[in-house]
């Protein structure tokens, strides 16, 4: 956005704003999903006996462990982020009129259309 102001800018600011509040959170929400959906413990269906060698549950608690943290970290990240943009876009459109209004046009035209 170096250079840009006015219309142009609130333009590329619509973007910004509709990325943050629609794009993201829906990204988000599939890491959620996936996160709900991943077992927190198999460790007792993969257990072996009779003393040949490691038992592989406990490993595989700690890759499951590994994998939840990752998609909610994730979920949580995106999530901030998406706020994140919005605040910039609403704070940055205030910078000239002209900016402000063709941002909230975009946003109104977006909001109608289904888009948060």
């Amino acid at each position: 956005m170096a250079g840009k102001h006015g219309q142009e800018l609130g333009a590329d600011l619509g973007a910004l704003w509709y990325a943050g509040n629609h794009d993201l959170p829906q990204v988000a929400d599939d890491y959620w999903v996936a996160w709900a959906a991943t077992p927190s413990s198999t460790s007792g269906s993969c257990r072996r006996g009779g003393g040949l060698g490691v038992d592989p549950g406990a490993s595989i608690d700690a890759f499951e462990d590994r994998i939840n943290k990752m998609l909610l970290d994730t979920n949580i990240a995106l999530t901030e982020v998406g706020k994140a943009l919005c605040w910039v876009a609403d704070e940055y459109r205030r910078t000239d009129e002209s900016c402000e209004a063709e941002f909230n046009r975009r946003r109104a035209a977006l909001q109608a259309a289904g888009g948060a």
